[in-house]
């Protein structure tokens, strides 16, 4: 095993913040939460994270276009998942000659090919509620060869 390496990253980190909102004539303007679980746990398999039937929308008047009233959900209230991820890395290193020596290496970022969900939908109009909007990181191989004299 003379001259072989492996080497890895860990990242993992909490989610983000979701503000539920609203479309209104004022910006940020906040849903009201009605009841029931706020979060579903399959959403793995449906990709929606939020239960749109446990949020409401504020009635809005007719003449400013306003709420008329603030949303009871707290700003920010809620996390959307945390995110891992793998890079590994495998490498030879071997002598040509005396003065030439060289380093072959496979990168592989996200090596285990996890699929990160990111980006909940969290405008309470939107058709896509709680939907998630994208994902992170597909897997990546690279190799790389060094020679040095």
């Amino acid at each position: 095993l003379h001259g072989w390496q492996i080497s890895g990253v860990l990242t993992a980190q909490t989610g983000n913040p979701i503000n539920i909102t609203q479309s209104t004539a004022f910006e940020g303007s906040r849903a009201d939460y009605v009841g029931g679980d706020a979060k579903l746990t399959d959403y793995r398999q449906t990709l929606r994270y939020l239960n749109p039937p446990s949020f409401a929308l504020v009635p809005i008047g007719q003449q400013s276009g306003a709420p008329i009233r603030p949303g009871n959900v707290g700003r920010n209230a809620l996390m959307d998942i945390g995110r891992w991820n793998l890079d590994m890395a495998l490498a030879k290193k071997f002598v040509v000659t005396e003065k030439l020596h060289g380093k072959l290496e496979a990168q592989l970022l996200n090596s285990l090919n996890h699929t990160n969900l990111s980006g909940v939908a969290a405008s309470r109009n939107a058709a896509n509620f709680g939907m998630f909007t994208g994902t992170r990181g597909a897997r990546v191989v690279q190799l790389n060869l060094r020679m040095e004299f």
